[in-house]
């Protein structure tokens, strides 16, 4: 091999592994790398072999015009200890039809004996920035999928990621981080000035859908207090009108 030949080599294995040797931001700890080219491509995708920057990239392109949600990778025994961590990479997308979003859903063992596993979701609905949701068309941009587990007395033990699409479009991801923080401030601070908007969507996200069976009993509870309380007012309102007519 001549020092031509050696040196284009090695200019496209530093260009293929780019998007992963990027050093983790302030706070954060590398856990996992997720390599398309290792995962199983759901139906409609594939691997792009010259991707972004010439690395791999999964390639999506969802042709039929009604809703999908689309299962990209999951993962047991990620290694993630703190409670906070994220992931991240770059994406583009081309014609996407109304709002699509990449999703995160945790799940953690139960924080009591008998209890089901918490299983909570993150969802990248912001209007901008790296956890911005899919519309349109976009080049390569980043993104940030941070989850906050603050509830959960116990580390994470799947990581569920999906492609979530009103209609049609096409998705291209890279390869991803897992990246673990060491607080909530440099997480949030991982995804860049100016981004209070999506770090108050990111927190709701966080807590909305720990389990349809809490919200519902929260629902019937509030409920049956306003039920409550309307019948106190009523009879209240019943006695006053007794003593007037004394």
């Amino acid at each position: 091999m001549n020092t031509r030949t050696l040196l284009t080599a090695l200019a496209l294995i530093a260009s293929a592994t780019s998007i992963i040797a990027t050093e983790p931001p302030p706070g954060g700890k590398l856990i996992l790398l997720l390599h398309w080219r290792e995962v199983p491509p759901p139906p409609g995708a594939v691997v792009n072999k010259s991707g972004h920057e010439g690395a791999d990239t999964l390639l999506i392109k969802h042709t039929e015009p009604k809703p999908t949600s689309i299962a990209l990778w999951k993962v047991e025994n990620t290694g993630v200890k703190a409670k906070f961590y994220a992931l991240c990479g770059k994406v583009r997308y081309k014609n996407v039809d109304g709002t699509g979003y990449l999703e995160t859903w945790n799940e953690f063992p139960a924080n009591e004996q008998g209890q089901p596993n918490i299983r909570a979701f993150s969802r990248s609905l912001a209007e901008y920035g790296p956890f911005g949701k899919l519309s349109g068309t976009s080049e390569w941009r980043d993104v940030f999928i941070p989850f906050s587990a603050e509830g959960a007395k116990q580390s994470l033990a799947k990581l569920e990621l999906n492609l979530v699409l009103a209609g049609t479009g096409e998705v291209e991801i890279t390869d991803l981080q897992l990246i673990e923080f060491a607080d909530s401030g440099a997480m949030w601070a991982a995804l860049g000035p100016g981004m209070a908007k999506a770090n108050t969507v990111a927190w709701w996200a966080t807590w909305l859908a720990r389990s349809t069976a809490v919200a519902l009993i929260i629902g019937v509870a509030l409920a049956l207090w306003a039920i409550i309380a309307v019948q106190r007012r009523k009879s209240e309102q019943r006695r006053m009108r007794a003593l007037d007519a004394e």
